[in-house]
């Protein structure tokens, strides 16, 4: 269950009906339980590596608790990713940094040949815009939640 409330594979269904020509999809933590139970995805909508989508070098890593999957490419258009890096739109409602100390270090170990744009969620108080200290990349958190800056994420 999850994935806004609703079990994932109603999700997929939903998901797979939307008529957009590039569609991504990567797992989140409320998903990770049903990751083997899932059969609506298919690899035109999972991304977790890399493609070219309109031109684009697009990268996606699923949630991973530990983040010893996270292998991140140089020279990236667009990195998406469950949860932001540490330190990054990722202060919560009850004043913790609660980012990927693993995702700060490979971003850090790339320097300038880090990604362009970085979109992700989970922090759902923090959403919003950051760019890193030479103005290469953009950072996004677009999680959405309960209207307006959210305190708590209410189901």
């Amino acid at each position: 269950r999850d994935c806004g409330g609703a079990p994932l594979d109603l999700f997929a269904k939903w998901f797979r009906k939307k008529t957009h020509k590039h569609k991504i999809f990567i797992f989140g933590n409320h998903d990770v339980r049903q990751r083997r139970t899932v059969d609506n995805f298919d690899n035109t909508l999972l991304l977790h590596g890399s493609r070219t989508i309109m031109g684009l070098k697009v990268h996606g890593l699923s949630w991973d608790r530990s983040g010893n999957s996270y292998k991140i490419p140089a020279n990236l258009d667009v990195l998406i990713t469950h949860e932001p890096p540490y330190g990054v739109r990722d202060y919560t409602y009850n004043a913790n940094n609660v980012g990927s100390k693993k995702l700060n270090r490979l971003l850090s170990k790339l320097g300038s040949k880090g990604p362009r744009l970085h979109l992700f969620g989970h922090v759902h108080e923090a959403r919003g815009l950051a760019k890193d200290k030479e103005g290469r990349t953009i950072f996004a958190n677009v999680a959405n939640a309960n209207d307006g800056a959210a305190k708590r994420l209410e189901h």
